[in-house]
């Protein structure tokens, strides 16, 4: 989270983590299920991950549509650069 945090000050991008964090996790239902972007958010143990979800496929499935998100949502950010800037 501190990571994120730095990260958004470096760019300039004003608002709470939590904003950016609901941001994520609504463009992220595109590529991923509740429960996949639940898991990458934190919200589920890496316990409850083992016993439950890891399977050696479906977590190179899950990178790819991940970082296929990722990828769009950094074009947004890139193509609307000002939605981001503005200090409230």
């Amino acid at each position: 989270m501190k990571a994120i945090a730095a990260l958004s000050k470096f760019l300039g991008l004003y608002g709470e983590f939590r904003d950016l964090s609901e941001y994520w996790a609504s463009k992220m239902v595109k590529y991923l299920k509740q429960p996949e972007i639940d898991f990458l958010m934190g919200h589920v143990t890496a316990n409850v991950f083992m016993a439950n979800y890891f399977n050696l496929i479906w977590i190179k499935d899950l990178k790819d549509r991940a970082l296929k998100g990722e990828r769009e949502i950094l074009k947004e950010i890139n193509k609307n650069h000002s939605l981001f800037t503005e200090k409230v």
